[in-house]
């Protein structure tokens, strides 16, 4: 997360410094070559913005409500990391692996592993068994330096799906403090817990210095509080076109 962070942060600081060095260099370069005929009187564009502009409160009125019902599907949203559910159905990976868990079974091939102290793995290994999404625990053993056990659950369905996830929320809730739930399963899990965790802590920062940064800019307060309110509106039909597009479409 700190490395797809970092790689955010440079991205945005090498876009900021070509605005401010690159652009304008290029702008004084080419000069009024970039826009040779100036905008005429019955250019469509300008027809469009007088149009808004004699009915500022229509034109507000209308274009937020195709932005709402643009933004709808999203509500429908889902958030989701399965990596084979992002190739095609005849891509050869997802081909191999949807073949091999036909003959293994969808868990097999990434189960759960439960690190326990002895004194509770008898206890941890019947929770385990009698969870109906465990289809067999595949074996337990002792840790290297032999002070824990290993106890090895294949979930009935694939590492990414949602009852494994659920299955690993389960566990931990059951077990005792001190023993760890692990495998491909919990580490998405506990992805998706640092990430939609903190998602809320990201958008309220941007919002709060995209406010800041135009009220300097601006010198008002009720300008950069209508230019969130629109950036949100846009994002969220956005998100509702994609919906659209991705899950309720054939991609």
């Amino acid at each position: 997360l700190r490395s797809l962070a970092g790689a955010a942060i440079v991205v945005v600081a090498v876009s900021v410094l070509l605005t401010a060095t690159l652009l304008p260099a290029l702008l004084a370069l080419l000069g009024r070559r970039i826009s040779p005929e100036p905008e005429r009187e019955g250019d469509r564009w300008a027809r469009w913005a007088a149009r808004v502009m004699a009915r500022p409160r229509l034109a507000l009125v209308v274009s937020t409500l195709v932005l709402l019902a643009l933004a709808a599907p999203a509500i429908g949203l889902t958030l989701g990391d399965g990596a084979l559910r992002q190739f095609p159905p005849d891509n050869e990976t997802r081909v191999g692996f949807e073949r091999t868990i036909e003959v293994l079974g969808p868990g097999e091939g990434a189960p759960l592993k439960i690190l326990a102290a002895p004194a509770d793995a008898p206890r941890v290994g019947r929770i385990v068994e009698a969870d109906p999404e465990v289809r067999a625990v595949a074996g337990r053993g002792p840790t290297r330096d032999g002070k824990r056990l290993i106890i090895i659950a294949v979930p009935r369905h694939n590492p990414d799906s949602e009852e494994a996830k659920a299955l690993v929320e389960r566990l931990r809730a059951a077990v005792a403090p001190g023993v760890l739930v692990g495998g491909n399963s919990a580490a998405q899990t506990d992805f998706d817990d640092e990430v939609l965790g903190s998602l809320w802590l990201v958008v309220l920062a941007i919002l709060l210095l995209s406010f800041v940064v135009l009220s300097a800019l601006l010198r008002s307060v009720v300008l950069p509080i209508k230019a969130i309110l629109t950036n949100l509106l846009s994002v969220a039909a956005a998100f509702g076109v994609l919906t659209v597009v991705y899950v309720w479409g054939p991609f």
